[in-house]
């Protein structure tokens, strides 16, 4: 399977904008956090150098084993059904054995709409 950068974004609490990205198939989707960073480092810019030096070196981690890894998961587009998939704090690998850091009733909510099969092509 082909792994590819899609969208790193600066650190936040609030929702985040994924800029229309079109996904299809399995997608796994890690929030990446400080851990071993300097105060004053660019968190987007060094977990993209990071991932990208992986890429080129062919040592890709295990899934969760990334530097800065808070917690990820993963889901196939076939299964999605109606606009939006919502992941109880149980269902984020690494985070609901954090219960100090994060809210048992916490959860991640993505959004998102089905592109025609024309356009989907084009991509």
């Amino acid at each position: 399977a082909k792994r590819t950068l899609l969208f790193l974004s600066s650190a936040g609490t609030g929702p985040w904008d994924l800029k229309r990205k079109a996904v299809q198939g399995d997608v796994r989707i890690i929030v990446l956090g400080r851990s071993r960073l300097p105060a004053h480092a660019d968190l987007a810019e060094v977990r993209r150098e990071e991932f990208e030096q992986a890429l080129l070196s062919g040592s890709m981690s295990i899934a969760g084993a990334e530097p800065g890894c808070e917690f990820h998961f993963v889901f196939n587009t076939s299964f999605l059904k109606g606009g939006e998939l919502q992941l109880d704090m149980g269902d984020l690998d690494r985070a609901w054995k954090l219960p100090r850091r994060y809210k048992p009733e916490g959860y991640v909510k993505l959004t998102f709409k089905t592109l025609q099969r024309s356009m989907r092509s084009t991509e």
